[in-house]
C-alpha cells in the first residue's frame, strides 16, 4: 500500500473515532449524564465538602441530587445563628425530597432542638430515638420531617464540641416499616457527615460505627409499657410509682412510653394514664442540647432565681458533667398545665424528677443532681 493510501486510511480512522466520541458525548449530555455529573460535584462541595453523597441519595431515594440554592435561603436553618456550614440538597424529579444539613460549634449555634421539632421541649408526642452504634445523637419524626442531631466530643483538642444536624422531607414513607427505614437513612447521613466534619474541623472525637438500624419503638406508634416492664429511659421510675400507687396523681398512672437507654444527648420518658393519654413528661439534656434549651420557650424555666416564668415546667434539676461547660438539665411537667396543680401532684413530680435525673446522670458520668424547685 502506498504512503498516500495509508495516510488517507489513518485520517478516516481518526475522523471516525472523533465522530464516535462526539456521538458518545452527546448521548451522555442529552441523556442526563452531564447533569448528574454536575449534581455530584455540587453535592461533593456542599457544606465545606463534608456531605456524603451516596448516603444522601439513598435517603432521598434518587439517583441524582443537587445543591438547591433557593432552598438554602428558606431552609430549616433560616434565622438560626452560629452554624459553620449549612446546605440544602434536593432530589431530581417532580416528587423529589430534600435534606438540609448544618455543622456548628456547641455554645455558638442555635436551633438544635427546633431541628428536632422540640421548640417546646415538654410538648412532644413521642420520645426521640437514640442513634446508637457508639454515636451521641438522636432522631425524631415530626409530621413530614425526619430529623437527626449528633454531637462530637472535641475535648481532646480543647476546642468546642461539634454539632451536626439534618432535617429531611421525603415522600412515600407513610407506613411504619418505610418510616423506620427513613429514620435509619437520615441517621446514616448525619453520622457520616459528622465523621467528615470531625476531620475537617480537627475535633479528634471518638467516632461510632456505621448505623445499620435503630432501636426503639416503630415510628408513628406509641408503645405503652407497664411501669414494671420499663427498662429504658423510664426504668428509674418503677420503684417510685410502685411505692406511691395510692398517692394522688400516681393512682391514675397506666404505663410509660420510653426510648432505649444509650449515650443520647436528649432522653425522654412519658408517663400516661390508663387510657394512654400523657400525664407527665420528663426530659434530660446534655452538652450542646442542654445549652440550646436556653434559647427556646422552655428555657424560661431556668431563671436566675430558680423559678419558672411560665407554664413550661413544674420542676427542674441540673448536674455538672466531667469537662463539660454546660451542665446537664432535667425537667418534668404535667402534660396538661391546667391540671394537677395541687401540692401533692407537684411533690410527685419532684420525686419522679429526682429518680429520673439521678439514673440518667449516673449513666452519663455526671455528678450529683441538684434539685431546683420552680414552683
Amino acid at each position: 500500500m502506498s504512503n498516500s493510501r495509508r495516510t488517507r486510511s489513518g485520517v478516516i480512522v481518526a475522523a471516525v473515532t472523533v465522530v464516535l466520541a462526539l456521538v458518545a458525548a452527546a448521548v451522555v449530555f442529552f441523556g442526563g449524564g452531564y447533569e448528574r455529573w454536575q449534581d455530584g460535584r455540587s453535592v461533593a462541595r456542599a457544606c465545606g465538602g463534608v456531605v456524603p453523597g451516596e448516603a444522601v441519595r439513598s435517603l432521598l431515594r434518587s439517583n441524582s441530587a443537587y445543591v438547591d440554592r433557593d432552598s438554602e435561603e428558606h431552609s430549616v436553618f433560616a434565622g438560626d445563628a452560629g452554624w459553620l456550614e449549612t446546605c440544602a440538597v434536593t432530589a431530581r424529579g417532580a416528587d423529589g425530597g430534600s435534606v438540609s444539613l448544618g455543622v456548628g460549634r456547641a455554645g455558638e449555634v442555635r436551633g438544635i432542638l427546633a431541628g428536632l421539632g422540640r421548640q417546646n421541649l415538654l410538648q412532644s408526642p413521642l420520645p426521640t430515638t437514640p442513634v446508637g452504634s457508639g454515636w451521641s445523637g438522636v432522631v425524631s419524626w415530626v409530621g413530614p420531617l425526619r430529623n437527626a442531631v449528633v454531637q462530637l466530643d472535641c475535648r481532646r483538642t480543647g476546642v468546642p464540641d461539634l454539632v451536626v444536624r439534618a432535617s429531611a422531607l421525603t415522600d412515600g414513607e407513610q407506613d411504619s416499616a418505610e418510616a423506620a427505614a427513613g429514620l435509619t437513612r437520615i441517621a446514616r447521613v448525619v453520622t457520616e457527615t459528622a465523621g467528615r466534619a470531625n476531620d475537617k474541623w480537627g475535633c479528634e472525637a471518638a467516632l461510632g460505627k456505621t448505623v445499620t438500624s435503630l432501636a426503639g419503638p416503630k415510628p408513628g406508634r406509641t408503645e405503652v409499657k407497664a411501669v414494671a416492664e420499663a427498662h429504658g429511659t423510664c426504668r428509674a421510675l418503677t420503684a417510685v410509682l410502685s411505692g406511691l400507687s395510692s398517692r394522688r396523681g400516681a393512682s391514675s398512672v397506666g404505663g410509660v412510653v420510653e426510648a432505649p437507654v444509650d449515650a443520647a444527648p436528649l432522653e425522654d420518658c412519658q408517663i400516661v394514664d390508663k387510657g394512654g393519654e400523657p400525664l407527665f413528661q420528663l426530659t434530660a439534656l446534655y452538652g450542646a442540647l442542654s445549652g440550646d434549651v436556653l434559647s427556646t420557650r422552655t428555657g424560661r424555666v431556668f431563671a436566675s432565681d430558680g423559678r419558672s416564668e411560665g407554664e413550661w415546667a413544674d420542676a427542674w434539676a441540673s448536674a455538672r458533667c466531667e469537662q463539660r461547660t454546660e451542665p446537664a438539665r432535667y425537667l418534668v411537667a404535667a402534660a396538661d398545665p391546667a391540671k394537677g396543680r395541687d401540692a401533692a401532684t407537684r411533690e410527685l413530680e419532684r420525686l419522679l424528677l429526682r429518680a429520673f435525673a439521678a439514673e440518667s446522670a449516673e449513666r452519663h458520668g455526671c455528678g450529683a443532681v441538684v434539685d431546683n424547685r420552680t414552683k
